[in-house]
């Protein structure tokens, strides 16, 4: 329902909003829709955390079908256009030894990417 959250976390998910699949059944999806779904659903004042894997910039379709990652000013910008606010960032997550060339899920860096922490308000 709307405005009905106090807190949400996106937990290496976000990314997914951009990747679609017809081997698994996971349809393409609109990141400016899920974002403004998730707007009405959140409290004014309501806080949204994202965690997810550092990707390179580009077209996030093509980063995320390839990595499985997103590039933190892609999130950021669409967070903004859907009416939240940045409040802050954490590199607590950061690797530098992780290659953003390389898909998520390879044996060489799986569970230990480099990673980005956001918190996002929306305002009250």
């Amino acid at each position: 329902a709307d405005n009905s959250y106090d807190f949400a976390l996106l937990h290496l998910v976000y990314h997914d909003a951009y990747w679609e699949s017809e081997k698994y059944s996971f349809p393409r999806a609109e990141p400016a829709e899920y974002l403004a779904s998730l707007f009405r659903a959140m409290k004014p004042g309501g806080t949204v955390g994202v965690i997810d894997h550092v990707g390179p910039a580009g077209d996030a379709r093509q980063v995320v079908e390839a990595m499985h990652r997103i590039d933190p000013e892609t999130v950021k910008a669409d967070f903004a256009k859907a009416g939240f606010i940045l409040e802050a960032e954490g590199d607590f997550l950061s690797d530098p030894a992780d290659d953003h060339s390389k898909n998520v899920f390879d044996p060489a860096i799986r569970g230990k990417t480099d990673r980005f922490v956001m918190k996002f308000r929306k305002p009250a």
